[in-house]
């Protein structure tokens, strides 16, 4: 791998990457939640003709070439992070040899579990391999609702108050990232209080949760101070 940093120059790393990576070969929304997914592949079975017996057997729509291509995408952008984090300034990045094996397609069991709960309907995937809980729908509680709303409230709360002791630092930039960052972390917590659904997954955090406001608040203040 060759990239160029403004601070160092050129530079060659010599990166040996070494992963197994699943990728959905249907377009359906069932298939739509495992973007991203860490599929096990190692040790499954190929694809049987009975499977489409069993349950709800999609046909793959995708094809060799555009699998290659999309693994290649994925590839490149986990090392384009690697060294972004081994060499500061990374201007371009090249790759020398970037191999893709394709092995073929595996057939992985899903189950979609939908059940209901005082008049409404609730969706839940489950990974029939492993038991752990892709996505799951659930009732939110009148406490949990106002849960969700003293949460958000003290976010916003103390992302103002935060801008305001900028503001008499005289920091006005960070003082203003610091309001639009307890906006910002404020609403996810805000939008789930006023929901009757709310998601859950045993597997990764959900978006909405991926920005922590005192991280954001500190690296802001560190940085214009």
């Amino acid at each position: 791998m060759y990239g160029r940093s403004r601070k160092f120059g050129n530079i060659t790393l010599d990166v040996k990457e070494l992963d197994y990576i699943g990728i959905p070969a249907v377009d359906a929304p069932e298939a739509r939640i495992l973007n991203g997914y860490p599929f096990p592949i190692r040790g499954k079975r190929f694809f049987e003709e009975k499977i489409k017996s069993i349950g709800k057997y999609y046909e793959p729509t995708l094809s060799k070439d555009n699998a290659e291509r999309i693994v290649r995408r994925i590839i490149s952008d986990m090392l384009r992070d690697e060294a972004r984090e081994s060499v500061a300034h990374v201007k371009n990045i090249y790759f020398e040899n970037l191999v893709v094996d394709y092995r073929g397609l595996i057939h992985y069991p899903l189950w979609k579990i939908v059940y209901k709960y005082k008049n409404s309907s609730y969706t839940g995937f489950i990974d029939g391999a492993t038991g752990i809980v892709i996505n799951a729908e659930h009732p939110l509680t009148p406490k949990g609702r106002i849960q969700q709303f003293v949460i958000a409230l003290s976010l916003i709360a103390v992302g103002v108050l935060f801008g305001f002791f900028l503001f008499s630092l005289n920091h006005t930039l960070p003082a203003i990232a610091s309001f639009v960052t307890g906006f910002i972390s404020g609403l996810p917590a805000l939008t789930r209080g006023v929901s009757l659904k709310v998601r859950a997954s045993e597997l990764k955090e959900l978006d909405e949760r991926k920005k922590l406001l005192f991280d954001n608040i500190m690296n802001t203040f560190i940085r214009f101070r």
